[in-house]
């Protein structure tokens, strides 16, 4: 694994623990007024002004759970960060802390996760009393973008 991932930022998101490396965070702000983007897949929740630069925001909620089981909720979190130098705000639950891991021994991917959600980590980290679940944020930026290509062709082919 990457040595970057020697500290890590926690955060939790759709009842599982997430890590992603501290130098990816710019910062962790409360929930804003966001501004709806048209015909944008559900992934995009809108844009943020954040002091002047315009940021995505993200719900991986849209990604990470059947659609029966999203609900909206108010006090969320935003946690920006700039994966392939794109800043973007990605809606979270509750952050956590800056933690230092050791990298060797960082375990691959559990067998019981599936789908997206296994597609979005780089593998796992056990402490002594949870289970985090290491975030790949530029993955799931391409997810994104594969998102937004997809619903631009149904809008203009559909």
């Amino acid at each position: 694994m990457s040595s970057d991932l020697d500290t890590i930022c926690t955060f939790e998101l759709a009842n599982l623990r997430f890590g992603m490396p501290v130098n990816m965070v710019q910062e962790v702000i409360r929930q804003q007024d966001v501004t709806d983007v048209p015909l944008s897949p559900n992934s995009i929740s809108g844009l943020i002004n954040l002091r002047g630069q315009i940021i995505t925001v993200v719900d991986l909620n849209h990604i990470l759970l059947p659609k029966e089981e999203i609900t909206p909720r108010e006090g969320r979190l935003f946690l920006v960060c700039a994966p392939r130098r794109t800043p973007m705000a990605l809606m979270i639950d509750k952050v956590g802390d800056v933690l230092k891991i050791d990298s060797g021994k960082i375990e691959r991917s559990p067998d019981n996760v599936q789908g997206l959600v296994r597609e979005l980590i780089d593998g796992a980290y056990k402490t002594d009393d949870e289970l985090i679940l290491l975030f790949n944020a530029r993955r799931a930026v391409g997810l994104i973008l594969d998102d937004i290509k997809k619903t631009q062709r149904g809008h203009i082919f559909g």
